[in-house]
């Protein structure tokens, strides 16, 4: 009988990992289906704030930056892939774009925008 519930406890374990692990992908995902703007060798996403964004900016591979200093340094971080912008920092769309237009390497950029945007 115990090791009937080990087992469950196991399965139970290993599914809370997977999805844990997995969401940061289904909210890529999700985001992702949008047109992005293309920029240089970057991509830019307008994303509304929501479970989406909550689980980008908590994402370990996902770097958030709070003004245009940030961002243009993560361009210069070569393990930096995604880029999120939350919707209380201090930079502009137009900002994004011309920091993504400058360099060479292609990140993906969320800028979280209100709805009515």
């Amino acid at each position: 009988m115990r090791n009937t519930d080990n087992k469950k406890k196991t399965f139970r374990g290993t599914a809370d990992e997977l999805a844990r692990h997995m969401a940061p992908y289904v909210a890529r995902a999700k985001v992702s289906d949008t047109v992005p703007y293309k920029a240089g060798e970057s991509y830019l996403y307008e994303i509304t704030a929501g479970w989406e964004s909550d689980l980008l900016r908590r994402d370990t591979d996902t770097l958030t930056v709070r003004n245009g200093f940030e961002l243009e340094q993560a361009f210069f971080a070569p393990g930096i892939k995604t880029i999120y912008v939350p919707q209380d920092a201090s930079i502009t769309r137009n900002v994004i774009r011309r920091v993504c237009s400058r360099h060479g390497q292609g990140k993906t950029v969320f800028y979280e925008v209100n709805k009515d945007e």
